[in-house]
Order: structure tokens, then sequence, then C-alpha cells
């Protein structure tokens, strides 16, 4: 045995005995950090969106802490909300607690991190936080009542970032859910219940989404087509030449079959594949707005869902959620991110039920759905090779590149001009040192857009931290990003 194998044995050796120790195991551990993980992301999403921040403001919550407090003391009561409504006790002892735990740790930690290992230790670190889980139990209490979480209650019915919340709560509910092992029916009814948010509405509501850096805004939306928005964009030179042939194909087709010429059998439904942040959700909604203005599509909205949004924990029960989120994606474009999740769970996976419940809705509802599946490059691609079903039914695959360096820098100063703001000449110069050294990172997670995106976020927040100590504020003041400020 040489000595990566050995040491591979050990690792494998501690990780069983450490499932052996708390009933825990590593796959499961994983997926719940990263369930964490993505809603501790979102928190800095909602800090982000001027319109969920003046939602806040005139709300009562929390009113005596600052915005960031504010909203993560929202987050964690919904957390204590969605135990509650599935009948677990807020102790120590629960088995649901790790979930809990971990939800509040990325919430509060913006740099939380926590190793496998770490759950041999994890008891007291629970019950260390009891005191502030009970806290936030009797704020939930006012809420048990109503309809909506406190999240919820601040963001439009139906809207994307509406939608991306309840699929976040659930993918994690979902996990602590499975915690005893047990579904139990009142989990379930809960499960249901965060999957059934309000319908989306015929023209989504602009928000900061998966991919919120390249977006346009409402306003510009109703007055541009969707070729002018696509072209107002930074960057994605392929992907705009790509799209545009889509256009112009589609076009043609429909204009020879109004001329009673025979046309070519067209498929509408498509492959984004690329890293994160690289605007494909973004360049799904301006396909989904194409397929309105010629024609294909009656409404031309974009639902998107995931693997969490689509499989279900009980045998039989996958048709019905896949059903009901096609459902609503008809007569628009229903776009399924990560997609290659749905069959990575093994032979025993309930995934492969949402693949054949999806591709037969393709079949039934030809005419009033297009499906766009998206995913890092690799993945999209094993993932299409192993399902023949699904792959002769699409043929058009659009690969997203990354954002250069002045992309990055160009998409930054978008958004300054958006909220209007201006950089010193100190802060530009630091702006492009900062994108420039987290290239050379050369990370494979690298977030482009939504690297930038947080980065604006940031910053925009140090501006205010240092403003605070400023006793006459002015409209110049107010408006400049100094180099202090990153």
């Amino acid at each position: 045995m040489d000595y990566n194998d050995y040491k591979e044995k050990e690792r494998k050796s501690r990780e069983n005995a450490i499932e052996n120790i708390t009933g825990i195991s590593k796959s499961y551990f994983e997926a719940l950090c990263e369930a964490c993980s993505k809603i501790g992301d979102f928190k800095n999403k909602l800090l982000g969106n001027f319109d969920f921040l003046g939602a806040l403001n005139k709300s009562s919550f929390f009113i005596e802490a600052d915005f960031r407090e504010r909203v993560t003391h929202c987050l964690c009561t919904d957390a204590i909300r969605c135990l509650k409504e599935m009948g677990t006790t807020i102790d120590a002892e629960s088995e649901e607690m790790l979930g809990l735990f971990l939800y509040t740790a990325y919430v509060v930690g913006d740099d939380f991190n926590m190793e496998y290992d770490t759950l041999l230790r994890i008891d007291s670190v629970i019950k260390s936080q009891i005191s502030y889980y009970v806290l936030l139990e009797d704020f939930a209490k006012q809420f048990s009542g109503t309809s909506n979480l406190l999240i919820s209650s601040l963001l439009p019915d139906g809207s994307e970032l509406f939608q991306q919340y309840h699929i976040l709560l659930y993918r994690w509910a979902s996990l602590v859910a499975k915690a005893d092992g047990v579904i139990t029916d009142q989990e379930q009814a809960w499960l249901q219940k965060l999957m059934t948010p309000s319908p989306v509405p015929a023209k989504p509501i602009q928000t900061n989404n998966e991919e919120p850096i390249n977006e346009v805004d409402a306003a510009r939306e109703d007055e541009e087509s969707p070729l002018d928005v696509l072209h107002n964009m930074i960057g994605l030179s392929s992907v705009k030449q790509e799209v545009e042939t889509l256009y112009n194909f589609v076009n043609m087709q429909q204009q020879r079959k109004k001329m009673g010429l025979k046309t070519s059998s067209v498929s509408y439904h498509c492959v984004f594949t690329g890293n994160a942040g690289t605007g494909k959700t973004t360049i799904a909604r301006v396909v989904a707005q194409i397929y309105k203005e010629l024609g294909i599509l009656k409404k031309g909205h974009l639902v998107e869902t995931d693997r969490s949004g689509l499989v279900a924990e009980y045998v039989g029960q996958t048709a019905i959620k896949t059903n009901q989120i096609i459902d609503s994606a008809l007569d628009g474009v229903l776009f399924i991110d990560e997609a290659y999740a749905l069959s990575e769970g093994g032979d025993q996976d309930f995934g492969k039920e949402a693949i054949s419940t999806l591709i037969k809705r393709m079949e039934d509802d030809r005419d009033r759905l297009v499906v766009i599946l998206a995913g890092y490059s690799e993945n999209m691609k094993r993932f299409m090779d192993a399902n023949l079903g699904l792959q002769s039914r699409f043929n058009k695959y659009i690969h997203f590149p990354n954002y250069s360096e002045e992309e990055l820098y160009e998409i930054f100063l978008a958004n300054l001009k958006r909220y209007e703001y201006t950089m010193t000449p100190e802060a530009d110069s630091k702006l492009k040192e900062i994108i420039r050294i987290e290239l050379e990172k050369n990370d494979p997670k690298f977030g482009n857009g939504r690297f930038v995106r947080n980065l604006f976020e940031r910053t925009i927040e140090h501006q205010a931290n240092r403003l605070a100590a400023v006793p006459s504020i002015t409209p110049e003041i107010l408006s400049t990003i100094t180099e202090s400020d990153f």
C-alpha cells in the first residue's frame, strides 16, 4: 500500500468513526452545510436590495438593530418558525438542532466554515446557543398564525427573490426533517407549504437573483425589445451571437409558417453551460421574452428551480412535485439550475422519476413549455450523455465563458451608475487591483458577476459605516466611494 492509499484509508476510517459516534454521515453534513451556506449568501443579496431594505425599514422587526442585524434576526426567526411548524422542539438534545446551529452560524458569520470532525464537539457548542434560540422562539410565536415568514412578508409575492427564498428554505428544511430518519406528515405538510408560494407574475419583478449583475431593470425591459436588452449587457459576446442566431432562425421559421411554406422541426429547449455568475439566469429570461415576442410562448415568464424543487422524499411524490413546478411554467420557460444533480443520487434516488416526468411533460405540453437546463460544463456533459431521453430533445447548447478582468470592472461601474455612486481615482485603482488579484487566484469556484455583486454590496456597507461618524452629510459625500470603502 502506497502513502496515498494509506492516507485515503485513514481518512475513511476516521469518517466512519465520526459517523458511528455522532450518527451523522459526512454526505448529510456536507449537504446541510451547503444549504446553510446558500442562505448565508442570500442574506447578502437582501442587504444589497434597496426595495427590500425599504420594506424592512417600514416594518417593526427588530427595530433597535442595524440593517445587517435585522436581516440576520429575521432569517433566524424564520428558521425557528420552520422547525416549530414541523413539530421540532427547541432542545439541545433534539436531532434537528444541528441543522439550526449550522443555519444560524452561516447566516451570522459571513466567513463561517465547519469541518466534519468538529461534530465530535458539537453538543457543547449547540448548548451554548440555546438561549439565543429561545429568544427567537418567543419572537416567532407572534407570527405562528400568519401565512408568510418574516422575510417573505417583505418581498413581493411571486417575485423571483420570494421564490428563491422559499426554495432555499425548502432545501434546508427538508434536510433537517431527515435528521431523525423519518419525515412525518406534519413535516411533509410544512415542506409542501414552502414549495407552493404565490404564483409567478407574467412579467417577473426585477430582483437581485442568482446572477444579479448583468441584469436590466424593469423600466428598461418595458421600453426595449429582448434583443436590445441582450445587446446592452456587458461582455458575453459569444453568447449574444448564439442567442441572435436562435432569434433569427426561429423568426424565419415563424415567417415561413405564416406564408404557408414548409418549416423545419424546431426544438426550443436549450442547455446552458458555464461557471457560476456568468449570466445564465439573465439570458434565460431574455430567451423567454424572445419566445414571447415571436409568438412561441403566450406569457414568456421564467420559473427557476433546481433538484430540491423537483425531487420529493417519498415514492410517488416526486412526480406530483415536478408536475406542480411544470404547471407553473406553462406558456413560459422552466429553468432548471444544476440540472445534473437530478442524476447524482444513485439508482434508488427519486431524481430519475423527476427526469422521466419532465420528459413526458415536454412531449405532452410541447406547444406550451420550453425547458432550459443549466450547470457547470463538465457536469452537464456527463448528465446529458447519460440521459438519452433528454439528449434527443436538446440540440441547442450555449456556453457561457468567464468574464474578463475588464468586463468585471465594467460590471462594477454599471452598478455604481445604477445606484448613483461615484469613485475617487484612488478607489478606482483599488477596484482594479482587487479584481486582478482575485482572478490571479484562478479559483475554479470564482463567482464571476456574483463576486462583483458581493464586492459592490460590501463596499457600500463599508461606506455606510464610515459615514456613520461624519457629522454633516451632503449628497456628494453620500454618493462617493473612497479607497477605504473596499
